[in-house]
């Protein structure tokens, strides 16, 4: 046996106890694929097949799902490549080629949701202020992939395979890492700045779901509070008695006073004498012609006073009396 089989023997013989310790990890990252593969497969079938109406109102769905699948694809698969060559990964270009698209589809996904939070914030918050037309839509998806690719490939000059030794055997793997030929002061630069563009968007979606939420909470809450108010029994009299005030009949109080105060007193026909036929009637002489203002009025006291020591309301007089009397 040369020298060279020895040594790639032993490299694969640490390589698989690095990759037992790393099952459990390769388990949950093949959950992650199965779950995005079915979860993401059917929200695209659904929203782009299936629901006809209403595109425009799901314009981002499709994309986002899509976006979705192929980050979780990339990522769980770049995760399982990479912990099962932990010491035998010889292709630099397919570490570069890994390290630039796991960024660019998880960033994309990222910036899409701060789209649709947005989105979301202009037609909850702001139904009557500006909203999002079809071109702002493709314009801001569009925006969100240059950037995405606009971070993502610093990741192909930082990137690339490392040697990774083994002291105790003294042997040398190689793996998919942070590349030492890169200039560390740039590469922390580019983190903390990717770092912080990362802050600011999760801080953003923050912000707006709240705002969301807390717009969509007061408005149940007010129509809650509107819902009880109208089953309120006194809410109920006072809305009933204002109906029946507009449409010109008496409220209940004042029908069972009329009603009381009709049956215990007997309306002449008198009383529904006219104004302007009482200068005419015969019931009046010719002498009486001269009558004063005052006289006339105490005449036609059932409009306004009492018959028999029988308070008579004049809305009761006109109501009950003239239909005695047509």
């Amino acid at each position: 046996m040369d020298n060279d089989t020895y040594i790639s023997e032993k490299l694969e013989r640490w390589n698989r106890e690095l990759v037992e310790s790393l099952i459990l990890n390769n388990v949950i990252l093949s959950l992650y694929i199965i779950a995005g593969l079915l979860g993401n497969s059917t929200v695209i079938i659904i929203y782009s097949f299936m629901m006809k109406s209403n595109k425009e109102e799901r314009y981002f769905i499709p994309f986002l799902a899509i976006v979705d699948l192929c980050a979780c694809l990339v990522s769980s698969s770049s995760g399982i490549a990479l912990n099962m060559m932990q010491a035998t990964f010889y292709n630099n270009l397919a570490c570069k080629t890994l390290q630039f698209l796991v960024p660019f589809f998880t960033l994309s996904s990222v910036l899409f949701l701060l789209i649709i939070a947005v989105n979301r914030y202009l037609k909850v918050c702001r139904p009557f202020g500006k909203q999002m037309t079809l071109k702002w839509k493709q314009f801001a998806m569009c925006l969100s992939l240059i950037t995405a690719l606009m971070f993502s490939l610093p990741m192909i000059y930082f990137f690339g395979i490392v040697p990774f030794p083994n002291i105790e055997e003294g042997i040398i793997g190689w793996r998919c890492s942070r590349s030492k030929s890169a200039d560390k002061t740039l590469s922390l630069t580019f983190g903390g700045f990717l770092l912080i563009a990362i802050i600011t968007i999760i801080f953003s979606l923050v912000i707006l779901y709240s705002k969301i939420g807390y717009t969509i909470f007061r408005h149940f809450n007010k129509t809650e509070t509107e819902r009880q108010k109208a089953e309120n029994p006194i809410n109920k009299e006072q809305f009933r008695k204002r109906m029946s005030s507009h449409d010109g009949s008496l409220n209940e109080e004042e029908n069972k006073k009329c009603s009381l105060k009709t049956d215990s007193t007997k309306l002449s026909s008198n009383y529904s004498i006219k104004t302007d036929n009482m200068e005419s009637s015969s019931a009046y002489p010719q002498a009486s012609t001269k009558t004063t203002k005052k006289d006339a009025n105490s005449r036609i006291s059932p409009f306004n006073g009492t018959t028999d020591g029988v308070t008579v309301d004049k809305g009761c007089f006109l109501l009950h009396g003239t239909q005695s009397h047509p």
